[in-house]
């Protein structure tokens, strides 16, 4: 899906990285006195970032 205005290309990208990340701020304040849940929202955060950049390195390099 490629983008046909600079508009919707802000848009796909606060899907992919801004809205994540208030998510993880927001569960980042909620979770700190449940230390397990902490821990896996790191994990799952994490996990989801690098995913991203793995994506965005190989569109890069395929493309």
């Amino acid at each position: 899906m490629t983008p046909q205005t600079w508009l919707m290309g802000f848009e796909i990208f606060a899907f992919i990285m801004i809205v994540p990340t208030l998510v993880y701020f927001t569960g980042h304040r909620l979770l700190r006195p449940f230390p397990r849940l902490f821990n896996a929202l790191h994990l799952i955060f994490g996990g989801y970032m690098m995913s991203v950049l793995v994506a965005g390195i190989s569109v890069l390099v395929l493309s």
